[in-house]
């Protein structure tokens, strides 16, 4: 079965992948296209590089890809919880007061594309997990209805 040979590495390409792209997405909503101006541009690439490593720093450091997610719990979503609202704090930090006020970039990122970025993260994150979870459950009541038989 194919949640048998998802592992842990997977979900950190998946991870990777998509968190990348989540602050693009933000702002390309913020701005309802792509009429960017000419300072967010870098901004949002030198936000999107050093968030894409903190954040899966963070998941790392808390252990989100230790763990059998077809066997997770609820204490295992409250891990993912406390990641990813603690990536989406440091986040804000980062793209608020650390980028403009050090001079790597020349405006801040918006406080909406922060957090459509938080909460992007969350969903990115959440979604595969729970999937895994809901299948694995699917997939093992699935096997126990099958017919029964009694060994003597």
């Amino acid at each position: 079965m194919v949640i048998t040979s998802l592992r842990n590495r997977h979900l950190l390409a998946w991870d990777a992948a998509f968190i990348a792209l989540a602050p693009f997405v933000a702002y390309t909503l913020r701005y309802e296209g792509f009429n960017w101006t000419g300072a967010d541009v870098p901004t949002s690439i030198i936000y999107t590089v050093i968030a894409l490593i903190l954040k899966l720093g963070i998941f790392i450091a808390f252990g989100l890809y230790g763990r059998l997610w077809r066997h997770a719990n609820v204490s295992d979503m409250e891990t993912i919880v406390a990641t990813t609202g603690t990536s989406a704090l440091i986040c804000s930090i980062l793209g608020i007061i650390v980028l403009p006020y050090s001079g790597l970039t020349e405006v801040r990122v918006p406080i909406s594309v922060v957090f459509m970025d938080g909460f992007f993260t969350v969903a990115i994150v959440t979604a595969p997990r729970l999937g895994i979870k809901a299948l694995s459950t699917w997939y093992r009541k699935k096997m126990e209805a099958g017919r029964r038989a009694l060994i003597a």
